[in-house]
């Protein structure tokens, strides 16, 4: 059974923050990105993007990541995610929903313009959760 988000630190990953995944690089580089994401009521974490950003490359080499949600008011009150990670990229349906909730959640219209073939979602699912500061 995966790690849960403790209550103490789960508004970091219900509200719509800029958190900063971390993806490895096939050289074994970290690679940081701020991405928008949203926290699953299953526990799984995920993140549009296009397929060929550098995050689903990585991902599709190394399937792991790391997300860090950070508090804009507190900035040591922080939530580190270890996630093993998929890609969803063949479900165009699934995908359009996903990413319409993400961009929704984050206070912006969803354009139906957007070719949802070029576009993936990243899965990430906690194997181990650290929290720093609060109660």
């Amino acid at each position: 059974m995966p790690p849960t988000i403790p209550d103490s630190h789960r508004d970091l990953l219900d509200q719509p923050l800029t958190v900063t995944l971390a993806t490895v690089l096939p050289d074994g580089q970290p690679h940081l990105t701020a991405v928008w994401a949203n926290y699953e009521p299953d526990g799984d974490i995920l993140v549009a993007c296009l397929n060929t950003a550098q995050k689903a490359k990585n991902i599709a080499h190394t399937p792991k990541a790391t997300v860090m949600a950070i508090d804009t008011e507190e900035p040591f009150r922080y939530i580190e995610v270890r996630c093993d990670a998929s890609i969803l990229s063949d479900d165009i349906e699934e995908i359009t929903r996903i990413r319409k909730q993400i961009v929704e959640s984050y206070g912006r219209p969803h354009t139906a313009d957007v070719d949802m073939t070029t576009r993936v979602i990243l899965c990430l699912t906690p194997t181990k959760v650290i929290t720093h500061g609060g109660a």
